[in-house]
C-alpha cells in the first residue's frame, strides 16, 4: 500500500492535472481522476458538502488516503505562482457557488426539457381544448 507525501504533489505536471480535474470537477459536477504516468488513477478529486453546507474539494488517493493539506502545502511552497493562484481560485469559486454543480447542471437540464415538454405539449394541448372542448370554437 502507497503512503503519499507532499512529495507526491510537487511537479508542476502534477500540479496541472490536478488542476484541471478540479476545473473539470467544477464544471461537470462529478469526481474527477488524475491519471499517473502509466495512465493508472491514483487521485480522485470530488466535490463535497460540509456539516455547515459549505462545498469543498475532497483529495482521494487510490489507497483512500485524504491528501488536500499535502496539495495546500504543495500549492503554497512548490507550485508555480500562477497555479497556486489558480488553486486558491478555484476553491474560491466552489466557495461562492449556491449549490452544487451537479445539482445545477441537473436544475438546468429539468428546466430545459420541461420547457420543451410545455411548448410542445402545450400547443397541442391548446389546439385540442380550441377545436374540441365545450368552449372551444366548434361547440361554440
Amino acid at each position: 500500500m502507497t503512503i503519499y507525501n507532499l512529495t507526491n504533489f510537487t511537479s508542476a505536471a502534477v500540479a496541472n492535472k490536478i488542476l484541471g480535474a478540479m476545473q473539470d470537477a467544477i464544471k461537470t459536477g462529478l469526481a474527477q481522476y488524475v491519471p499517473n504516468r502509466n495512465g493508472r488513477s491514483w487521485l480522485r478529486v470530488d466535490i463535497k458538502r460540509d456539516a455547515h453546507g459549505r462545498l469543498y474539494f475532497q483529495f482521494l488517493t487510490d489507497t483512500m488516503q485524504e491528501v488536500g493539506h499535502h496539495l495546500l502545502k504543495a500549492a503554497l511552497f512548490h507550485w508555480s505562482r500562477e497555479d497556486e493562484r489558480e488553486f486558491s481560485g478555484l476553491h474560491a469559486e466552489l466557495y461562492r457557488l449556491p449549490q452544487h454543480p451537479l445539482d445545477t447542471i441537473l436544475d438546468a437540464q429539468e428546466a430545459e426539457r420541461a420547457r420543451k415538454e410545455t411548448s410542445w405539449v402545450g400547443r397541442v394541448r391548446n389546439w385540442f381544448r380550441d377545436h374540441y372542448s365545450p368552449a372551444g370554437p366548434d361547440f361554440a
